[in-house]
């Protein structure tokens, strides 16, 4: 498949998305409906993933971010089917499977984008090479360079700092071993 029908198969899930928010999820009973508070949630990951969508159209990065507005939304409209899963599954009305199709063609079609375009970058376009090992605190940064010493936690309790070899940059804690009859190895 190639990203084009990604996109059209996400934009399927999008327009279901806005559609489900109004379509009694539940007899009598949308997600709309009540105080609000789930409807306006609903509204915006719909309104997210449009605009991820578009993003993806023109252009922009969006496939990403559509992918993760689509697996929230999978993952919030999954929520009813789960609840009557094993003896009530007749309860949830078409609202309910109009937003579970929305979600799964949403994260369908982003993956699918994903996937033919080459899938998501790891590292950030310029942020390979020396810079990143620097930022991570690699052997070759200045940090390496600095005095820090690894320190060894005594039976007291005590902290006491040991020697190290030079050019390493490793700290670590290190417990000793207590043998039988030591204070604190009734554990």
């Amino acid at each position: 498949m190639n990203a084009m029908a990604g996109r059209a198969i996400a934009a399927v899930g999008v327009v279901l998305a806005f559609v489900c928010i109004w379509i009694d999820a539940l007899p009598g009973d949308s997600y709309w409906s009540g105080d609000g508070t789930t409807g306006a949630f609903v509204l915006v990951l719909a309104c997210l993933a449009a605009l991820a969508l578009a993003a993806g159209y023109a252009g922009r990065v969006g496939n990403d971010a559509l992918l993760v507005v689509g697996a929230v939304m999978l993952g919030f409209y999954l929520f009813i089917p789960v609840a009557f899963a094993f003896d009530q599954l007749d309860i949830p009305d078409a609202g309910t499977w109009l937003a579970l199709a929305a979600g799964l063609m949403i994260v369908t079609g982003a993956g699918i984008t994903l996937l033919a375009s080459g899938g998501l970058e790891v590292t950030p376009a310029g942020g390979s090479g020396p810079h990143s090992s620097r930022a991570l605190g690699s052997p070759s940064s200045s940090r390496a360079s600095s005095s820090t010493s690894p320190r060894t936690a005594t039976a007291t309790g005590r902290v006491q700092a040991s020697a190290t070899p030079s050019g390493s940059s490793c700290s670590s804690w290190r417990l000793p071993r207590l043998s039988p009859g030591q204070p604190g190895s009734e554990r």
